[in-house]
């Protein structure tokens, strides 16, 4: 009888974990239309140039060194976001305004909370070729994990 009880909670706990098969279909939904709107907006390996070009241009942004963060050779789909080596890219495709951003420091704190250090490029988007920079910055953001 114990055993039983066991493997039913065990069971129901996962219902909390496993996503439903509407919650699924939803999400690859939503994942299809975000990445054929960013390919009709943005030319990939033109963005890769543009990434490129910045780096080398750039230098460091407020005393972090650009040269420790990693370029793959092409931009990669993973789920909803963008990414190329160790930068990331996000959107308003209909502002066409987009950042590009490196995570390149975590620090762990005592209480659970993590400091987040990144740089960021805030860029616009012309043509699904051409691109500019608007601005590049030092951020750091706090994160803060609530357990139930």
């Amino acid at each position: 009888m114990r055993g039983i009880l066991i493997v039913l909670l065990a069971a129901l706990s996962l219902g909390f974990y496993v996503e439903s098969p509407d919650a699924a279909r939803q999400r690859k939904h939503e994942e299809k239309t975000w990445r054929r709107e960013v390919t009709r907006a943005y030319n990939l390996k033109a963005l890769h140039l543009f990434l490129d070009k910045q780096l080398h241009a750039l230098i460091q942004v407020d005393g972090v060194a650009l040269a420790k963060s990693s370029v793959a050779p092409k931009w990669k789909f993973e789920g909803m976001s963008l990414v190329c080596g160790s930068w990331s890219f996000s959107a308003d495709v209909k502002t066409g305004e987009f950042s590009l951003s490196w995570l390149y420091e975590e620090v762990k704190r005592e209480d659970g909370s993590s400091l987040i250090r990144s740089v960021v490029l805030r860029c616009r988007r012309i043509s699904n070729e051409t691109f500019e920079l608007i601005r590049a910055s030092r951020e750091e953001d706090e994160v803060i994990i609530l357990s139930v």
